[in-house]
Formats: C-alpha cells, structure tokens, sequence
C-alpha cells in the first residue's frame, strides 16, 4: 500500500532563509514593512532589540555583532560608546502581524498571511506549502518539490523498495531490475536452441538442454558400439533408432564377439535374441495401434463432418423459415401503420368538425341570448 513508502522518518530540506539578518520577504504592504527596517542590513528586523542609548531598534543578530566588535562597539546610530540593549516586545509583535507572501511565491505558492504564520506553513511535515524543497526518503539524491513527494516514492525513485516478481526478493528497484535479473534463478528465459517450449526457469534450464529439449543435438545411443551417425536433434533420435535396429544388433554382435569370453557370449547371444524378439513384438503392437488410431480418427474426423453438415442444413432452413416470418411480419406492420394513419387522420377530421360544430353552437346562443334581451324589451314597453 501507498503508507508502506512512510513507515520511515522523513528527512526533509528546504532553503531557509539566513538567520544572521532581517526578513528578506516580500511583504504585503511594502509601506508598512518599511517602519520596521533595520538600519544595519536594511531588511524588516528580525528579534528586534531595543538600545538604551538613543532608542533604536536593531536586529538582533545585527547588534550583537556590533557589540562582539572590539574596534567599533559603540552605537551606530548615536555613536555613544557604551550602551545596553533589550528586546522590544512589542516591536516584535507588530511585526510578527505584517501581512507577507509565501517564501515560495516564485514557485507557483499563492499563500498570503501573517509573519507569525510563516513558519508554519513552510513546515514540511504539517505545513501546506506545496512547493518546499525535499529531499528522498531512500537516499537517491533527487532534488524535487513536496507535490511530487508521493509520485516520486511510488513511481520514479530507482531506490524505492521493489519485489522481483519471481522469486519475490525485496530490495531496491535499481538492484532487482539490474544485477537481480542477471541472477535471479526463477527468471525466464528462452530456450537458446529456440524449441517451442517457451520461457524456462534458469534453474530448470540446464535439466531442460540436457533431457528434453528437442532441438538439442545428441549422439546415438549406440555409439560405443560403433554407430557412426553424425549428432542430430533429439527429436529424430526415436526414429534413428527404430531404423537402425538391425545395424545396431549387428554391432552389438560383433562387439561381444571381440570383447566378450567365449563362455558368456552363448547367454548373452540369448539374451539380445530374447530383448530383439520383444522389440519386434513392441515394433508389431505399434503399428498396429497406430493404424486403429488412423482408423479412429478417420471414422471420427467422418462422423463430425457429417455432423455438422446436418446442423447446417438445419440451420439453412432456420434462416429460412425466418426470413419468411420476418417478410411476413414486415407487411403486417406495414398494413398496421397504414390503418393508424388513416384512423389518425379520420380522428383529426373529426376533431375539426367538432370545433366547427362547437363554433356554431356558441355563435347560436349568443343569438339567443340577444332575442331574449330583445323580447323582455318589448315586453317591458308593452307594460308600460
């Protein structure tokens, strides 16, 4: 996890200002900063100190020097010889309250407060100055900004804790993915004779050159009774050998007839006579597996293919009967969206002789309305 990069003591560097002198900072409000100079170094005075003599205020740093000076200790205000200083407090607090801009303005940092403040938040370890000098937890020497900390750690340091992915060793990134590799016994590797068995362990490398590799070139088993084949790949030594059966028996003979005593060679005659009659035996049973498994696979390749040309016929016809449906539902809808229109536009009509009816109805009662106003007119008149 990310926190196992901080289980160790942080040591961080950033370029503090110089404490033999004033404040160097910009500051807010460059009138009001100017009040508090020092009238030695010429910068907002930092632990100002009060002179008995004449009232000034200095530095701190700045009159003691003068002070520890045996040629010139008097007052470099008053020019009095002998004076006692004191720390003026309340100079002190007014210019801990001036506003003034992060050290690393210049930077990118936009952090604007009070003088008190600063140091706070220059603070590598609870400040939220972003753009403080640091240096590497593991010692790479890398020189970076407190933002780029964490990416560091985690993505770029070459001495960053790293595990090698095959023997799971820890140490550096630099060593595991340098010297480690160059070690490391679960590391794959190709075959140098380029067989299709992929990436191999060095550990298993040399059992795999020697025993199974199929391209490696290897000798006859019988050479040291006088096979003189040339070394070929391990992978034609099987059919070598079968070829060969009868050479290698009489090879076999006439070495036994020149080294072997004439008492043993009777038992051992009998013996490769019984060893060859299995062999041949061997011989027959495999190629008899080897036809049953021709006839197998042909059977089977066979009945697959008949198979599957059934599943196609069939699904010919799927693809059939729904190209048929599909034509046919095509012109249901197509009659279906024809009636909705024609409904539509017989609903319209309808709704348009409705409003004209509707017109009629009003325009009529407005008449009637009128004939009565009318009627009980006369009436009245008639009355009267």
């Amino acid at each position: 996890t990310k926190m196992a990069y901080y289980s160790r003591e942080p040591r961080f560097r950033r370029s503090k200002q110089t404490k033999t002198c004033g404040y160097s900072y910009e500051f807010t409000d460059y009138a009001s900063s100017k009040e508090y100079e020092c009238p030695l170094c010429l910068y907002v005075m930092r632990r100002p100190h009060l002179t008995d003599c004449c009232g000034a205020d200095f530095c701190q740093s700045c009159i003691q020097r003068v002070l520890s000076s045996r040629e010139n200790s008097h007052c470099p205000l008053c020019r009095t010889k002998r004076f006692r200083i004191f720390v003026d407090r309340k100079f002190d607090r007014r210019i801990k309250a001036l506003g003034v801009y992060c050290e690393m303005k210049e930077r990118g940092c936009d952090w604007k407060g009070a003088l008190r403040d600063m140091d706070a938040h220059l603070d590598v370890d609870g400040g939220d100055c972003q753009y403080v000098d640091v240096e590497c937890w593991y010692e790479c020497d890398a020189q970076l900004l407190k933002m780029d900390l964490e990416n560091h750690l985690l993505r770029v340091c070459p001495k960053r804790p790293y595990k090698c992915q095959y023997c799971h060793l820890e140490r550096t990134r630099e060593y595991i993915r340098g010297e480690h590799v160059q070690l490391c016994q679960q590391y794959p590797l190709p075959c140098p004779n380029r067989c299709a068995a992929g990436k191999i362990k060095r550990c298993e490398m040399k059992q795999h050159i020697s025993e199974r590799c199929p391209l490696e070139s290897v000798l006859c088993d019988f050479r040291d009774f006088g096979c003189r084949e040339k070394m070929m790949p391990r992978k034609d030594l099987p059919k070598h050998l079968e070829v060969s059966v009868m050479e290698h028996v009489s090879m076999m003979l006439n070495f036994l007839a020149e080294n072997v005593p004439s008492e043993r060679q009777g038992e051992l005659l009998k013996s490769l006579r019984s060893a060859l009659l299995k062999h041949n035996a061997i011989s027959a049973r495999e190629q008899e597996l080897k036809l049953r498994n021709v006839a197998l696979t042909s059977f089977h390749l066979r009945m697959i293919t008949e198979r599957f040309e059934q599943v196609d016929i069939k699904l010919k016809e799927i693809c059939k009967d729904f190209d048929t449906n599909e034509t046919h539902i095509r012109r249901v809808l197509l009659f279906k969206q024809e009636m909705l229109t024609a409904t539509i536009s017989d609903l319209n009509n309808a709704n348009r002789e409705l409003r004209e009816k509707k017109r009629i109805i009003e325009y009529t009662r407005e008449e009637l309305k009128a004939t009565r106003k009318d009627l009980w007119s006369e009436k009245e008149e008639h009355g009267q």
